[in-house]
This record gives structure tokens, C-alpha cells and sequence, in this order.
């Protein structure tokens, strides 16, 4: 490795430093990423729309503008933007790429070496947004370097074989020391193939860098979007259902007093103009306590008894109406709401499609507004993976040969579409909300230990192993907090289900 100047204190700072040389050390694009943009252009016609993430002064921008493309590029660093803007006829703006929301979907995604900055978690959360970004059939293309090429001789070689991605490796990048993550091949294929990408094709190709004497080698990667609901992953979808959670109102508080939540906002946002609401599962009761406040009445499902002092407390001044009940058979007449709302609720249910089928027979699909709106778990959720991670192996211990104790949202998700489609609310929509559950304890162990204890409880409080699957989370969360130090994403998936005739399946992947 070259001599290294000290990183700026951070990667905007850094790109907007390196600006102006950026072009004189790495040309207008890379050769390899020509010959890419070039074959795409076989099954992506001029006039298609093309987001760049990470465009830098522009390079693969340039040559997709000329070739007729119409180019929305994004980057951290103003500087770059600046560039782009003041030589190139597309539409640019500085974003950070994990807050970007777009408001249209894309035929072509191009994220040239613009992931090394991001934890290994939010790199497969971008890619589950890209996938999102795209039409279905649209095309993704990654450039990155492989960890086993960079990293042959490293002492981090060993947990690069192990993991199959290295978190915070100092690489070199124009003359500055650069903490890094990189993947191997083997784990780019896995993560785009469980973000609903199907590979295309895979080449590696190597880069000399002459003015600060290093050779790179570069891997490209393309991919197409499939048919079916990114949102709805990761995939492949499992084939059944885990069985319900048991979840009490002691190990909820201390959970959702550490969220920060958007989710809710969200749900109340989608039905604002309804006027009969029902909230199937209030959990700790905001969401009906809003409804009412908006539309002056709302209606509870109530599954849980030991729920009902939290509840009666913030209910005893607000227009809830409430029922006993379980979402299988709800006790309520037939279109007797013109929406439904149920919040992480789906992973409790005994039933999951007599409850969904429920759902639709007391909502009237005639109603103006008529909705159900569903809030689960992102594939990129990282309480459920962490969860996945650090407790399954135990948990499995105690249930049948063969059954699972894995969370997957998708499957909940992808059998609400389909439901949904099959009884008349086959207009779906789903978008991806960002929440987190903080932990801003100063001391690591500390904050590794609490995280351990509330994420431990909330499923698992009851369990006659608890205290190993806290002991086990730890080293887990001990991982995760050293590329994110003070919260653990609790990414949800907001489904909008409004009526439409039957005219097939929903592709959800089921």
C-alpha cells in the first residue's frame, strides 16, 4: 500500500477533497464499466431512465446521456454534483443514497463502486431499495472489489473465509487510508439473489491506477429484477409459517420506548380519510388513540387480556370502541368498517389466512376509501435477523424435527397479496418505512448487554432458556454495534390493499 494522506473526518468530506483529481486519476469511466453499459443497451432501448448511485463527476452518466438515456444521479458529496451539473444535461442532486426516496421507478440502476463506505446490513438493505427503485425486468449494475481479491494476504483473510465479507479493512483510494467493507463474489450473488435479483452475468476485469501506482481488481455484476415483490423478501420465500409468537405487555414497553417510529405515522396516513377504522391488535394502544383523535371514533380488536390496564389508561379519554376478540373470527358484522389497520400483528396470529379472510369480509369493498393496511417486518429488518441469528439455533431446540424458528415477514406479507388479490383487494401497494430501536448507553458492553435483555424479552421472555439466548445475543449484537453503534434497524413494509377485480395472482413469490 501507497503512502496514505489522513482520511477527512468523513466520506462526504473526503469525495468533495478528491473531487477536482478524481477524473485525472480514474478517467471519464472505467473500460470494463463501458463494455457494460454497452451490452445493456440490448435490452434497454434509448429513452429508458437510468439512476446513478454514487455518480461522482459523472463518468457512467456521460455515456448513457449520449447514448440517449435519461439519467437521474445521486451522491453524498456536493462537490461532485456540482461537476455533473454544470456539464451534463440530466438531472443530478446530493443525497445520502440510504435516505433517498424516489418517486418513480427506474429501468437501470448503476452503483459503480459506491457501497464500500456502508455496513455489510445496509448494504443489503440498498440493494433491497434498488430492487424496489426498479420496473420488474430492470437491470442493476454493481461494481465493487471482491474481498478475496483484496484480501489475500490480509490477517482479516480468515473471517473474510468465514463470514464471506470483512467490515472496516483500510483499503487505499486515492491516496487516503479508507476503512472499508467488501464482500466476496460468493456473497454478492447470495444477497442479490434474496433481494429478487436474477444474475446475469459476472466479469472481472483489472484497473491500473497510474498516478498512484496500485492495481485494482474490479468485479461487475448485473442483474435483473424478477417479477416478484422485493419487499416481500428476503427470498427464497420459506414454505411455511413459523409458528405464532407469544409476546406480553411486559416485554413490549421496553421495546417500543426505544423506537423510533414512523411506522405508525404511516398506518394514520393511509387512512386519513376514512371514517370507520377498525385496528385489529392495538399493541400498546397509540394507533386507535390517533384514529380517533382524526376521525372522532375509532374501533379495537382486543386479543390480549393482560394488555387492558395499558390500554384502558390511554383509551379512558378517547373515543375507542372496543371489542374482545382474535383476529380468526372477528366480532363484527359483515362491511361493517371502510378500512382496516393491523400493525405487527400477522407473526401472532394462530391462523394467518382465515385472519386475513377476515379482514376482507368486514371491510366494505364498496365503501369510498375502502383499505386494509398491513405493517410487518423489511427484509432488511435487523431485529428479526439478529433475532434469527442469535436465537433460532436454541429455540429449534424445543420444537419438532424439521420446524423452524425463523421470522420471515415476507412470507406474511407475500400471503396477505395473494389473499387480498383472491377476495377483491388486488390493488396493492407496499412501500419500505425506515424505523430503529436505539441503545444509546455509552459503554459498549453495556449497551450490549441491555440490547441483549430487551430484544431477548420480546419474544422470548417466557422461554425456559432465556438466559442463553441472551448470552448468545451478545456476541452478536457486540458485531453489529461496531458498524452500528447506537440502534438496531427495526425496517418495516406498509401494505395498502384497496379493491380491484380478480384478474390473477399477485407475483409475490407464493
Amino acid at each position: 500500500m501507497s503512502a496514505s494522506a489522513k482520511i477527512p473526518s468523513d466520506v462526504e468530506a473526503l469525495y468533495d477533497q478528491v473531487s477536482a483529481g478524481f477524473r485525472d486519476a480514474w478517467g471519464d469511466c472505467d473500460p470494463a464499466m463501458v463494455d457494460i453499459l454497452e451490452s445493456i443497451r440490448e435490452s434497454h432501448a434509448s429513452g429508458s431512465s437510468v439512476l446513478d448511485i454514487g455518480c461522482g463527476p459523472g463518468g457512467p452518466a456521460s455515456r448513457l446521456i449520449k447514448a440517449g438515456y435519461h439519467v437521474t444521479g445521486i451522491d453524498l458529496s456536493q462537490k461532485m454534483i456540482d461537476i455533473c451539473q454544470a456539464t451534463l444535461p440530466g438531472k443530478f442532486m446530493k443525497t445520502d443514497m440510504r435516505k433517498f426516496e424516489p418517486k418513480v421507478r427506474f429501468d437501470i440502476i448503476v452503483c459503480s463502486f459506491s457501497l464500500f463506505h456502508v455496513s455489510h446490513a445496509a448494504t443489503y438493505s440498498m440493494l433491497v431499495k434498488m430492487a424496489s427503485w426498479l420496473r420488474p425486468s430492470g437491470t442493476v449494475v454493481i461494481a465493487s472489489i471482491a474481498a478475496e481479491d483484496y484480501s489475500r494476504c490480509s490477517p482479516k483473510l480468515p473471517e473474510i473465509q468465514q463470514k464471506q465479507y470483512v467490515e472496516n479493512i483500510l483499503t487505499n483510494f486515492m491516496g487516503h487510508e479508507v476503512p472499508a467493507t467488501l464482500l466476496t463474489t460468493k456473497e454478492w450473488l447470495r444477497i442479490l439473489q434474496e433481494a429478487s435479483f436474477q444474475i446475469q452475468s459476472v466479469d472481472r476485469h483489472s484497473r491500473q491506477v497510474d498516478k498512484y501506482s496500485y492495481d485494482e481488481k474490479h468485479i461487475f455484476i448485473t442483474a435483473n429484477r424478477t417479477h416478484e415483490e422485493p419487499l416481500f423478501g428476503p427470498y427464497p420465500l420459506p414454505t411455511v409459517k413459523r409458528r405464532p409468537h407469544l409476546l406480553s405487555n411486559g416485554a413490549l414497553e421496553p421495546f417500543v420506548k426505544r423506537l423510533t417510529r414512523r411506522e405508525l405515522e404511516a398506518a394514520l396516513e393511509a387512512v386519513k380519510d376514512n371514517e370507520k377504522v377498525l385496528s385489529i391488535g392495538s399493541g400498546n394502544g397509540e394507533l386507535p388513540v390517533w384514529i380517533a383523535k382524526r376521525a372522532g371514533t375509532a374501533y379495537a380488536l382486543k386479543p390480549n387480556c393482560d394488555r387492558s390496564d395499558v390500554e384502558a389508561e390511554k383509551w379512558s379519554e378517547s373515543q375507542v370502541e372496543i371489542s374482545q376478540g382474535a383476529a380468526e373470527h372477528l366480532p363484527f358484522k359483515d362491511n361493517k368498517f371502510d378500512a382496516a389497520v393491523a400493525v405487527w400483528q400477522l407473526h401472532y396470529v394462530q391462523d394467518l389466512e382465515l385472519s386475513l379472510r377476515e379482514m376482507t369480509r368486514v371491510v366494505d369493498a364498496t365503501a369510498p376509501n375502502a383499505r386494509i393496511v398491513i405493517v410487518q417486518g423489511a427484509p432488511d429488518n435487523e431485529v428479526a435477523k439478529l433475532t434469527n441469528k442469535a436465537c433460532a439455533e436454541i429455540v429449534e431446540e424445543g420444537m419438532a424435527k424439521g420446524e423452524s424458528a425463523a421470522d420471515h415477514h415476507g412470507l406474511l406479507l407475500a400471503t396477505a397479496a395473494r389473499v387480498f388479490t383472491q377476495r377483491g383487494f388486488g390493488d396493492i401497494e407496499v412501500c419500505h418505512v425506515q424505523m430503529a430501536c436505539n441503545f444509546p448507553e455509552e459503554d459498549v458492553e453495556t449497551r450490549c448487554q441491555v440490547a441483549a435483555e430487551v430484544l431477548t424479552n420480546f419474544w422470548y421472555k417466557e422461554h425456559e432458556r432465556v438466559e442463553d439466548i441472551k448470552a448468545a445475543f451478545v456476541p452478536v449484537l457486540k458485531e453489529h454495534f461496531a458498524s452500528s453503534p447506537w440502534e438496531v434497524g427495526a425496517q418495516a413494509v406498509m401494505m395498502v390493499a384497496k379493491p380491484k377485480a380478480v384478474a390473477g395472482e399477485f407475483a409475490a413469490g407464493i
